[in-house]
């Protein structure tokens, strides 16, 4: 959710990340190059992360202006995203048997 309230960002396996727009419904969608799997932002609202376990990447979408601004290639199958309340550690489960951690 949007620190605002006024978009839901959803992970989607068909096509990458879904944007809703609210209270309005509208969706829009951010292609990947597969689908989204785990999603996670930042504490200060400025970044959204979505995993693709298909290609092992991680990309950092701008969530102002919805635009990926690093894609990460991390092998494996990264799932889910997890933010350290203190310093903003991204820590992101694999599944193909370990963790990553983001600062």
């Amino acid at each position: 959710m949007a620190p605002d309230g006024s978009r839901l960002y959803v992970a989607n396996e068909d096509s990458g990340l879904s944007v809703v727009q609210l209270p309005q419904g509208t969706a829009s969608r951010i292609p990947l190059l597969a689908g989204g799997y785990g999603l996670g932002q930042t504490p200060d609202g400025a970044q959204l992360y979505v995993t693709d376990p298909i290609n092992g990447i991680l990309y950092i979408i701008d969530r102002a202006t919805l635009v990926v601004r690093t894609l990460f290639v991390v092998g494996g199958a990264p799932r889910n995203v997890a933010f350290s309340p203190d310093d903003g550690t991204a820590v992101v489960t694999n599944g193909a048997g370990w963790v990553i951690f983001l600062q």
